[in-house]
């Protein structure tokens, strides 16, 4: 089997640059609505910092860890729709600079590789096409041991681990916009909880690296030991039923109606078969779809989750962390020290019946954070905590 970084490579040679086609392609993913991003921030962050917690990790670390998970959402560099390019360079293989995001860092295989036609095609695969499979499992054995070696903060892994389960099924150009409410954990909750208790274990594993300083292949391996392998079966039993409950409660605060298509998916049904081959530009009749799904797509609201998560953990409102926005490169390594500002919740609600996307973006301000005057930063690396992790120096 190739491994990761071959595919990669063979991906760069093999899109060419596209011309005209790809201005249209700009201009349909600008319109497109959390194209690839999933689970969301109630996920990525709240349920996150909620695990990390209950891992073991400090209130700072459990915030140092699910920053950087959400914030691969949220940099310019790694964010899944159209991300920043590293160099001038890359508008002359522009498609597979983008490709190379999704790959990497949110669990999308590019679908050419497994079809060599319908490059456009919104519709959700089979889940437990193994081709599919190998090359994510072997992106996510990668990215462990890379995440090991540098012993710093989990979250980039984990938002990959995390959308291993969210982006089953589809892969990267379209990604899953096609679908209502695949991002809420209650679109299927037994996933969920998979996911939750698999999250769980890795944050465990990271914990006992720093703690201990063993080499990596010293270290259990997450995907084939149990909770019980890690803890008392007392304390694992316990931890179970909690994370659980809090899954079913993160559930019952952003209730799903079902993941279903939208009109994009009937859009593709009505394309010729010569359209629907052509993966150099995307279908025009896309256009007015896409901008419908941006406009009314429904999202969780993770000011909800938020506040189970000052419940679960019995927190008072100042004791709740921000969203620290880390800066990374297109591979997801920090570029920074720390981060200088933070997304902070704000009073809002929503006048619509179908809390959206847009809707999301109204829950946060970004701002500096300062404490008696004195700016505050947020270190990347949980090491930092052994001196000040707030320090901007």
């Amino acid at each position: 089997m190739k491994t990761a970084n071959e595919y990669l490579n063979r991906v760069v040679k093999s899109i060419k640059s596209v011309g005209l086609a790809l201005l249209a392609c700009v201009i349909l993913i600008l319109l497109t609505p959390q194209m690839s991003s999933a689970y969301d921030n109630d996920t990525h962050f709240w349920l996150t910092y909620y695990l990390s917690v209950k891992a073991g990790y400090t209130n700072i670390e459990a915030t140092q860890i699910a920053s950087a998970n959400v914030g691969v959402d949220f940099d310019k560099d790694t964010e899944p729709l159209i991300p920043r390019f590293d160099s001038w360079k890359d508008w002359l293989h522009a498609l597979s600079h983008w490709q190379r995001i999704r790959i990497q860092l949110h669990a999308l295989p590019l679908t050419a590789e497994f079809f060599n036609s319908e490059w456009w095609n919104p519709t959700k695969r089979e889940i437990n096409d193994d081709k599919l499979k190998k090359l994510i499992d072997a992106r996510k054995s990668e990215l462990w041991k890379e995440t090991l070696s540098e012993r710093k903060n989990p979250g980039v892994f984990l938002h990959y681990l995390q959308d291993t389960y969210a982006h089953r099924g589809f892969t990267s150009y379209i990604g899953h916009a096609g679908y209502y409410y695949v991002d809420f954990l209650d679109s299927d909750r037994d996933n969920a909880k998979l996911m939750a208790l698999k999250t769980f274990k890795y944050l465990i594993v990271f914990r006992k690296a720093l703690s201990t300083g063993k080499e990596s292949q010293n270290l259990p391996n997450p995907e084939t030991i149990e909770i019980e392998d890690l803890l008392s079966t007392e304390a694992a039993v316990q931890i179970k039923n909690e994370i659980n409950n809090a899954v079913d409660e993160f559930c019952k605060v952003n209730p799903s109606a079902g993941v279903r298509p939208n009109i994009l998916v009937e859009d593709w049904e009505n394309l010729d078969e010569e359209t629907k081959l052509n993966f150099k530009k995307p279908p025009a009749i896309y256009a007015c779809s896409l901008l419908h799904i941006k406009n009314n797509g429904p999202a969780p609201d993770s000011s909800k989750a938020r506040a189970k998560v000052k419940e679960l953990l019995n927190l008072e409102e100042h004791a709740l962390p921000h969203i620290w926005l880390y800066n990374f490169n297109s591979a997801g390594k920090s570029t920074k020290r720390y981060a200088e500002k933070a997304l902070v919740y704000v009073p809002y609600k929503s006048p619509k019946k179908i809390f959206t996307a847009n809707d999301e973006t109204k829950n946060t301000e970004k701002r500096t954070i300062k404490v008696n005057s004195k700016k505050q930063c947020l270190s990347f690396s949980l090491e930092a905590m052994n001196t000040d992790p707030f320090n901007c120096k």
